[in-house]
């Protein structure tokens, strides 16, 4: 019985080994296809929030994702996905970011209250960095913020909460984001295919992240090959962290 309980336990060894090396080879094979292969367009870098990131990719992609907290108190923009990140004004980042390339800005504290003032402050430092706003996307939950920023020439992108919310919720933001002016509807790759078969939303293009892979693996892998290949998917959010990631 015991020897039974111990080849058991060598062959389960054994397994989990082979499945590791397998998945390891997996992701070498994706990595080497990837080198002969251009990063495509509709890829964007996920998360690029200090000069030091955006400088380190410049180069590599052709737009970029930041996240923004507006200081209304100050009038600046922080390139920080939560309070807690520090300081970095987005107008540093921006500096390294080439002109014919394009942003998205992630804004994550947007309210009916600050719509204005954070409107004429992104646009300003936008034109100080010399970047066409036509390049741009503004992103957020509120649906009258987005509206009034899409009044003033802004791309935007209403911001899809899918994490821990019932079937019922996010088909009300669907509605929601139908009613908007937004161009862009914004989602989490694993929302796609319930997104893509309503109705409602096909007048809407849509942005996709795939932010916990990096882009070879989603151009070569099956999975993620049908919001690849969707024309109605303008933007695919990818994984890099880079040397200098926060």
């Amino acid at each position: 019985m015991r020897k039974g309980k111990i080849t058991l336990g060598v062959i389960a060894i054994l397994l989990v080994l082979a499945l590791a090396f397998v998945a390891l080879r997996n992701s070498y094979y994706l990595w080497l296809v990837g080198k002969f292969q251009d990063i495509p367009e509709k890829f964007w870098l996920h998360r690029v929030n200090s000069p030091l990131k955006m400088k380190e990719f410049s180069e590599k992609y052709s737009r970029f994702e930041m996240d923004a907290l507006y200081n209304e108190k100050d009038r600046i923009f922080n390139n920080s996905h939560d309070a807690g990140d520090g300081q970095v004004p987005l107008s540093e980042t921006l500096k390294f970011l080439k002109p014919s390339k394009g942003a998205w800005f992630d804004v994550k504290n947007l309210t009916e209250a600050n719509s204005f003032n954070a409107e004429e402050d992104l646009s300003k430092i936008v034109k100080e960095a010399g970047i066409d706003k036509n390049k741009c996307i503004v992103e957020s939950h509120c649906v009258p913020c987005l509206n009034f920023f899409a009044s003033k020439g802004w791309k935007t992108a209403f911001y899809l909460i899918g994490e821990g919310k019932r079937q019922e919720d996010v088909k009300t933001q669907i509605y929601e984001a139908y009613k908007s002016n937004c161009k862009y509807l914004s989602m989490d790759g694993h929302m796609y295919e319930l997104v893509k078969k309503n109705d409602l939303l096909k007048n809407k293009k849509y942005l996709v992240w795939y932010y916990w892979e990096p882009w070879y693996k989603v151009n070569n892998k099956k999975m993620y090959q049908d919001a690849v290949k969707n024309k109605d998917v303008e933007v695919i959010l990818v994984k890099e962290r880079g040397h200098f990631h926060r």
